[in-house]
This record gives C-alpha cells, structure tokens and sequence, in this order.
C-alpha cells in the first residue's frame, strides 16, 4: 500500500469539497483495493478490505476501525466476519454423471483456498458450516449408498451404520439451529429388501419412523391427470434424487409401477377418494437429476424467498430432449397443472402476495421459458397455466410479482435458446393480461423497489439505474443514475445512493443521494470515488421511531456510516478511505 504523505496531485494545495461531514480515515493509494464488509459491531463500525501485493497471488485482509483510524492486518485468510455471512465453505457441482445417478461436489474452504473433491455424492445435506462437517450419501464401491459424516479431508469420512437399505434421497431436515436433524429417504427393511417405503431418518440416532408404507392402502388419479398406466405398486422407485419432498403435512414422491412404469405421486390424505393420488407417469430415467423437483417460494416485501408455498413442480427432460412441460401439483387444490416450459430448464418459482398465482422463470445461468400459473383454491375458478414467452425463441431469465401483488414482470434473452444474447424487460397485470416490453436491450437487474403497495420496478439500462412505475400508461423511464457503479442502497422517502457519472478514462466517479421522484435532485457526497459501503450505526439524536424505509434498514431516525474510497486519476494526499455521516431526515 502506498500510504499518506503522497504529494498532491492536479487540484494543487485547494482539496475538493465532500459532504455530509466526510472526513478522511486513511491516505493511501493501491489499486488492487477491493472493500468487502462493513459492519456496526457492538457500536464500533469496522471495514474489512484486501489488497494484493506486487507479485503475490493471495489476497492480504485489512480491518479498519472508522472510529480510531487503526488498521489490523488480517493475514491471507478471509477473516470469519466474511465468511459467516454464507458460511466458511463454498460448496459447486464439479461433475454430474446421469448414467450412474452420482454426482462430484467441489468444496472450497474460502479461509485458505484450500479444494476439495468429494465423489460418488448422491445427496449431500449444505455445504458444510463453521464446524466443517458434510453429511451426504454417497454410493461405495459395491454400489450400495453409505450415509457418511464428518470434516475434513472428506476422503476419510466416518460411516453411519443404518437399519435400513436406503435406496432414494429427498429433503434433508434442520433443527431451529440450522444443524442437519434427519433426511426423508426411500428405504427398504431387510426381511422385504425390494419393498422401499418413505421414511424419515433421524439424526444423530439413525432411526426410521414410516410415513408411508411400500404398498398404498388406495391410489387413484388427481384431478388434471391423464390417467397412463398401472395403478398398482408394491414400492416406492430407488434411484438417487427421486423427488421425495414434504408438502404441508404429507409428501410428492415416486412409485415403481406393476406395469415397470414410474409415477408421480402425492399422499398419504386421511380422506378423499383415495390415500394417495397419481400425477403423471414419468421416464424412468428422468425422475433423477434431469427431473428434479422445482420449489416455489413466497416472498416477502422485500422480494426475498423465505418459506416453501404448498405448491411443487417437475422441471422438463434434459436438454435437447422433447420433453417442454412443466407439471406443477397444486397440494391445496388437490390439481395437477401442465404448463409450458423449454426442454432441459431449471424453472425457479415465486407465489403472488397473496397466495393466488405462481411465476416460473429461469435465471441468467439457466434461462428458461416464463409461466404464470393461476391456482383456482385461490382465485375461486380452476387451476390454469399461461405462457408468458415464446418457448422456442425466448429464455426468462427472472420474474417477480410487485408488492401490491397487482402486476408482475419478466426478463428475457431472446434469440434461439443456445446463442441467446439480447435482454428485454417486459411487464403485465398479475393475471398475465395486458403484456408490454419496457425495454429489449441491455436490462440488468430488476426488481421490484420494495416498497408495500407500489408497483415500481427498478433495473439497469446498460450502465444506467432506471425505474418505471407500472402504474403509468404510457410508460414513463425515470434515468436515475448514469454512468452507474459500484451498486446502490435504497433508503427511506424515495432516496438512494448511488455511485454514478462513472468516467472510465479515470476509473471512478461521484457518490451521492438521488432522489427517485426527481433524479435531479442530487446530493453529492464526493467525486474521485471508486467504491463504498454504507451501514446504520445509531439512533439520530432526539429521533422518533425510524419510518420504513425501502430496505428495510432503517428510517429518518437512523444515522448511517458511509465509507467510501477516493482514488484520482493521478496521485494525491486525498486519495485513500473517507467516512460520511448521514440521517435521511436531512435530505430534502
């Protein structure tokens, strides 16, 4: 780091002006500078950010305390201030082999950079926590499934001694802690080892409690099935990722069919005209990782998914396949639902606000068609799905319902599904009538601004910040921030913060609050700025209770710390990390 006492630079001895009370917390110069936390910690606000030094290839942490200016060397590790907020390891799919059901699970330790390859993974519960610990099934070397457990080196894994064969593999279960409680599985008993029942295995016990015996009492078709093939079955289907998955207080599994087919099932129902429905019948081979499950969440007003919906879906066959339907069983309407999807999509899935329809989209890495599906329980008519883009020559690559829950929006790539390469936006009534594209080039992020009962929808036109409220006919774009970097935090009354007017040549710009309903109305913080970080560090003096705000991280009654980091294009004493202080009352 090249630290203070660098002469001043273009500018001479008269320094810019910076508001909001800035004042500098440390002079230095180092472009490989990245900020990657700040946090109020038992009222001392730390920021934590890494240089490189010249010629090394590990990244050097820093804590600094905007309170005393001090800096603590962190070392090479990413201290576990960062690594808590998603854990210490980061867990990727390295290799997928559909033919033997088993997949290799990558597992980073993000402290060192250490990797590690785990083989032969047929389920594994999360990547491992702060104890280092993974639980998975993994298939030996007889081809048998073992449930294993431990730290690392995951090579020398400690094996759970079972009761039970276990042959297929659902949801993995958590205590209120978060730790790995128990796993719903297909498992067969050693006196009928071809029955496979659905159980629950417990953990650490290892015990079995049945949730559904091999044999049904009485099966029969749902409503909206196309009733194909045998109805009679002795066993569960065995085979990794069978799709066993809780749904309210009874589960969506597969059979092993009489006939040698394999269906879909839901069950076990105390009444009804039998104790398990069938969905639909499925390749035998695609019930795996090409079929799996696709969850559908609620959210809240933040937009975020908090809490599986009573609502479950079968993603299409592999790609290049045939297969382009998304079956989708709504558990409250007792209805199986078709709806249009693109072969080999991995369909993410979001409930209204109030529980009345489901979106299904893709997402920038696995785009697929976008569909609306209305559930009758709710609407008080019948379950039906809609397709919001053309299957064959659209890609979704996100939707979202607005926070009245009376709009919604997509985005897609449009071009054969391949080379898909142009972005477009486009928005419709909540019962998907009334569709118009916003924009068809270079859209970014959108989401809705989360704000309860507005249908303000905010996004990137290439380097842009824009929003446009739905609400409006015609369309009107609000060009918020040009030049936009480093990100924004919404805050209370309509304001943001944004680094905009980026300039390339220099390789930074100005931070400050624009105003949503008047763009130019503009409070500059600093120019020469590169990045920043923003955090709520107290109560304003004298300050009522704070007012929502947008994000949900405080009102006018909050005083936040922004840190933001100045680097001009040529050398100077300004250069370095600055502070400002801010209560959203004072923007005006």
């Amino acid at each position: 780091m090249l630290l203070a006492g660098i002469a001043a630079g273009c500018g001479g001895s008269n320094p810019p002006q910076r508001g909001f009370d800035s004042r500098e917390l440390l002079p230095f110069r180092d472009s490989t500078t990245l900020l990657w936390a700040f946090a109020d910690s038992s009222g001392d606000p730390s920021l934590i950010y890494s240089t490189t030094p010249a010629g090394a290839s590990a990244l050097s942490y820093w804590s600094l305390d905007v309170v005393t200016g001090n800096v603590q060397s962190l070392g090479n590790l990413q201290p576990p201030s960062i690594t808590a907020l998603n854990g210490p390891y980061f867990c990727s799919l390295l290799q997928l082999d559909p033919t033997g059901g088993t997949e290799t699970i990558q597992v980073t330790d993000l402290r060192t950079g250490a990797i590690m390859d785990v083989p032969d993974v047929l389920s594994y519960a999360a990547c491992p926590g702060s104890d280092g610990i993974l639980t998975a099934f993994i298939r030996d070397s007889m081809g048998s499934s073992d449930l294993v457990s431990g730290p690392p080196p995951y090579t020398a894994f400690q094996v759970v001694r079972l009761s039970m064969n276990v042959q297929g593999f659902g949801d993995w279960l958590f205590d209120a802690s978060g730790k790995v409680s128990g796993a719903l599985v297909a498992a067969a008993s050693t006196t009928t080892p071809d029955a496979f029942g659905l159980y629950r295995l417990d953990l650490p016990a290892a015990t079995f409690t049945e949730e559904l015996p091999p044999a049904p009492v009485s099966t029969a078709w749902a409503t909206g099935a196309s009733p194909t093939g045998a109805l009679q079955s002795a066993s569960l289907a065995t085979g990794p990722a069978q799709s066993i998955r809780a749904v309210g207080d009874h589960f969506v599994y597969t059979r092993a069919m009489s006939d040698g087919g394999t269906t879909m099932f839901a069950g076990p129902f105390a009444g009804g005209p039998a104790s398990e429905l069938a969905l639909f019948q499925t390749d035998p081979g695609a019930v795996s990782f090409s079929f799996s499950s696709v969850d559908v969440f609620t959210s809240d007003d933040d937009g975020v998914p908090v809490t599986r919906a009573p609502v479950v879906g079968w993603a299409p066959g592999v790609a290049g396949s045939a297969a382009s339907t998304l079956m989708v069983w709504d558990d409250a309407g007792g209805v199986i639902v078709g709806c249009p999807s693109s072969p080999g999509a991995t369909p993410f899935g979001v409930l209204s606000p109030d529980g009345s329809r489901a979106l299904f989209s893709g997402y920038p890495a696995a785009p697929g068609a976008v569909s609306l599906l209305s559930l009758g329980a709710a609407t008080g008519g019948t379950d039906s799905c809609l397709a919001l883009t053309d299957s064959s020559n659209e890609a979704g690559t996100g939707a979202d319902f607005s926070p009245d829950g009376q709009a919604l929006f997509w985005t897609v790539a449009t071009g054969p599904i391949a080379t898909t390469v142009e972005s477009a936006i486009w928005a419709a009534a909540a019962d998907g009538s009334s569709p118009r594209m916003l924009g068809n080039a270079g859209i970014l992020g959108a989401s809705f601004i989360a704000v309860p009962g507005s249908e303000r929808l905010q996004f990137f036109l290439d380097d842009d910040l824009c929003w446009v409220d739905l609400r409006d006919d015609p369309i009107v774009v609000h060009d918020v921030a040009q030049a936009s970097f480093d990100g924004y935090d919404d805050l209370p009354n309509s304001w943001l913060l944004a680094g905009y007017d980026y300039n390339a040549q220099d390789g930074n710009g100005t931070l400050g609050f624009v105003n949503l309903d008047n763009p130019k109305n503009k409070h500059p913080i600093s120019a020469s700025v590169v990045s920043f970080r923003m955090t709520a560090d107290r109560t304003a003096p004298e300050a009522g209770a704070p007012e929502g705000g947008a994000s949900g991280d405080g009102g006018s009654g909050t005083i936040y710390d922004i840190v933001y980091l100045v680097r001009g294009r040529n050398p100077s004493s300004q250069d370095g990390f600055w502070l400002a202080k801010v209560n959203p009352a004072d923007l005006k």
